[in-house]
């Protein structure tokens, strides 16, 4: 149990962490709205780069919520290791499989039907 609460811990705090610049820069511009109105060109690419960076940084919260799972979730990480590590190891033989074929048809110890 302690370790569903240490996630959801964890999972919480990347929210607010993600989302809460996004918000505050939308209740500055909602509380001053005299900071759109631009003087200069610079001044307009400095807005739309803040605003840039704190919109990826809420969507990113996204990302980051597999990762937190499979950090802290144990049953979780044995399974994704369980399914990639068997992919792998399947892969793997099936290279060499093809590896070993293609060199016995090259010796000329099987024919290509086999």
């Amino acid at each position: 149990m302690t370790q569903v609460i240490k996630m959801l811990v964890v999972v919480v705090t990347l929210f607010a962490i993600c989302w809460l610049p996004l918000h505050a820069f939308i209740l500055l511009i909602d509380f001053r709205p005299d900071l759109t109105e631009y003087e200069t060109v610079s001044q307009k690419h400095f807005f739309v780069i803040v605003y840039s960076a704190v919109h990826w940084l809420a969507m990113s919260n996204s990302c980051v919520n597999p990762i937190i799972y499979g950090f802290l979730h144990d049953s979780f990480r044995v399974r994704y290791i369980a399914d990639h590590c068997c992919f792998q190891i399947i892969h793997l033989f099936q290279l060499s499989n093809r590896l070993l074929s293609s060199q016995l048809q090259t010796l000329g110890l099987i024919t290509g039907s086999e």
